[in-house]
């Protein structure tokens, strides 16, 4: 199953337009890479702008990006360390809003 889910966030990834590099426990703070909670991608602004709008409401920090291939996101954060990423994600489930962890090589 994990293989599976792996293999989807692969292609989602691609199709948004951004690119798929490794991830494992050795990306720790001082490695190249920053961690961002995603909460939603829409390729109309004002969906963006609603899910903005409804995270906003519970105190979390978050902001919309520009269109990148072809979508808005809504992003919170922006971690040097995957596990407070991970911390985050884990605290937007809890309040019922869908979280991925997406990876960026500085």
């Amino acid at each position: 199953m994990y293989a599976r889910m792996s293999d989807l966030a692969q292609k989602v990834t691609l199709k948004l337009g951004q690119s798929w590099e490794a991830s494992g426990a050795d990306q720790t703070a001082g490695s190249d890479w920053i961690y961002r909670v995603q909460v939603g991608a829409y390729t109309n602004r004002e969906n963006a702008e609603k899910k903005l709008r409804q995270i906003s409401a519970t105190g979390t920090d978050c902001f919309v990006t520009d269109m990148q291939g072809g979508y808005y996101r809504v992003q919170c954060g922006a971690y040097t360390i995957r596990g407070n990423a991970e911390r985050k994600a884990a605290e937007l489930k809890n309040m019922g809003f869908d979280a991925i962890i997406k990876e960026y090589k500085l």
